[in-house]
């Protein structure tokens, strides 16, 4: 559902960057604790002697440092798109007390996260062709180069990118045959200028790796995966074949909520100290459910949008809103009622974004009854939802 999303990234990184002193008084920084390495992928799933094969959902975990690297300053350069952007800039500015040049980088990092982003035209990209032209011998009038053209990526590729790969020199690598010298250089010199500063915060994480082997815990990944074999069930397609999902962990200052985001089959997860596997399930479950949409055939898809539109004047609009609002009520909803019922509630938020979170609790008894019958999704539970939401 949310996939590569293609609105803009919200731009509320220079009244930050303008006023970044303001934070530095703050006080209070993390214990420390043995430095943990980038956490090796690790296969979760039960074997088939273990499960029947309607409770399989293999899926791998990781906890890579230069994915949490590249989080940490699109966090810091607000533009993450994630509403944990205040803890980071807060950690940041009390433990680190940024200077000049740190906020010079931010914005260069910005601006090439924008321009990857958004696409646009560069002459310095023109020009770096002229001069390899020249070097090797090739003939050819300056002014016949005109600044050179790059398509729009979106806001989450750049991030996919560095969930996708397997370091950061292969992810600068990546980005250097879709982007321009200019911002990849900008790039390239804000990762590695803040990267020292980073290693003590991820020396810090010792509960990463914790997670993880606490997640391969019988107790803690059979209901996991079981729910969300359910899941794909009630999307309709496959919860085994590949490509499989892929949970990309990263630490986050605690104190606060955690931020989640699917991109592709890569979902990153947030992190805070002491929490656990089941704690999580309802974060699981939701970016688990935006992968498991993107799973759906196109066609099918094309069906479900159609119901959508038809049941109410409103359709089209309550449609968008489903691509959040669903994975919530699947999520922060039923998974959060079966796992932690005393707990569970209708009154706390479930989502940041009001409009989202008064359509996931407005279509959750619709989404929590299908899924105890085992119902799939179809137009006619589209519509219903639709109806739910006007």
């Amino acid at each position: 559902m949310q996939g590569q999303r293609r609105e803009r990234i919200p731009h509320t990184f220079l009244p930050w960057i303008a006023g970044i002193g303001f934070f530095a008084g703050c006080a209070g920084i993390l214990a420390t604790a043995a430095r943990p390495a980038s956490v090796a992928p690790k296969p979760v799933g039960l074997a088939a002697t273990e499960s029947s094969a309607e409770s399989t959902y293999p899926f791998e975990v990781r906890a890579p440092f230069h994915a949490g690297l590249f989080h940490w300053l699109d966090s810091i350069a607000g533009t993450s798109g994630g509403k944990t952007i205040p803890v980071y800039r807060k950690e940041f500015a009390r433990r680190f007390s940024p200077t000049l040049d740190d906020r010079s980088s931010i914005r260069a990092f910005r601006e090439a996260r924008v321009f990857y982003a958004d696409g646009g035209v560069s002459q310095s990209a023109a020009d770096a062709r002229l001069e390899a032209q020249k070097a090797s011998g090739m003939t050819g009038a300056p002014s016949q180069a005109g600044p050179a053209s790059f398509p729009p990526h979106g806001y989450s590729s750049m991030l996919g990118v560095f969930l996708e790969t397997d370091s950061l020199e292969a992810s600068l690598a990546r980005l250097g045959t879709e982007t321009d010298g200019a911002h990849l250089s900008a790039l390239t010199h804000a990762l590695e200028s803040f990267k020292t500063r980073y290693r003590s915060i991820w020396g810090e994480a010792h509960y990463l790796p914790k997670f993880v082997a606490d997640l391969d815990q019988p107790g803690n990944h059979r209901p996991i995966e079981k729910y969300l074999a359910e899941m794909a069930r009630f999307f309709g397609v496959s919860a085994t074949d590949p490509p499989r999902p892929r949970l990309i962990l990263v630490p986050v200052p605690p104190g606060d909520g955690t931020h989640a985001q699917a991109v592709g089959v890569n979902l990153l997860l947030e992190i805070r100290p002491g929490d656990k596997p089941l704690d999580q399930i309802s974060v699981i479950a939701h970016e688990n459910a935006h992968f498991l949409f993107e799973r759906i055939p196109q066609e099918r898809r094309h069906r479900l949008e159609e119901a959508a539109i038809a049941a109410a004047s409103q359709g089209r609009e309550v449609w968008e809103l489903l691509h959040e609002a669903l994975p919530t009520a699947l999520g922060q909803g039923v998974a959060q009622a079966r796992t932690h019922p005393l707990h569970f509630t209708l009154d706390d938020p479930w989502y940041h974004i009001p409009a989202v979170d008064r359509l996931a609790k407005k279509i959750y008894p619709i989404v929590e009854q299908a899924m105890d019958e085992g119902r799939p999704l179809d137009e006619s539970l589209v519509t219903a939802m639709v109806r739910a939401g006007r």
